[in-house]
């Protein structure tokens, strides 16, 4: 079978506490860990749906990204469909339209303001194959964004 990234079908997408869906295997383990994470008292927040098809991926990026140069400190820019693209004043960055570990089903936001629900996720979210994503230099990394990564991936 042949995925695409925003374009999963139904049947491999399960719910999870929280809201939305993520790919089965991420939504198993999601689950098993917001289970554990309620018996230590604690409630998850999520502020995404999980599970991000590429009609919102696209959404998400005509809303934050734009062709010409602004006024934004410091300047965030990307290159989608051989075009420069600056990061709109006032929002946050997003993936390319197509890129994005939602579109595989295998990323959650939450909501990181919430310090005993991030430190919880910071302690505990490894042992079920949930990592805070960095870049590679840890110059810049987004506290609410959660990426499933198992070694079991078929």
């Amino acid at each position: 079978m042949h995925l695409e990234n925003g374009k999963l079908p139904q049947d491999i997408l399960k719910p999870i506490r929280g809201g939305g869906q993520l790919y089965t295997k991420a939504a198993r383990d999601w689950n098993a860990m917001c289970k554990d994470m309620a018996k230590d008292g604690i409630v998850i927040e999520t502020v995404s749906r999980g599970y991000r098809p590429y009609s919102v991926q696209l959404a998400m990026w005509v809303k934050r990204w734009q062709r010409r140069p602004n006024n934004r400190k410091p300047v965030v820019t990307k290159v989608w469909n051989q075009e420069m693209w600056y990061l709109r004043v006032g929002e946050s960055p997003s993936a390319v339209p197509g890129t994005s570990p939602h579109g595989w089903g295998c990323a959650q936001d939450i909501n990181h303001r919430n310090k005993k629900l991030f430190n919880w996720m910071c302690n505990n979210a490894p042992k079920y194959n949930y990592w805070l994503q960095a870049d590679k230099d840890s110059k810049y990394r987004e506290d609410w964004h959660w990426h499933w990564l198992a070694p079991d991936v078929e």
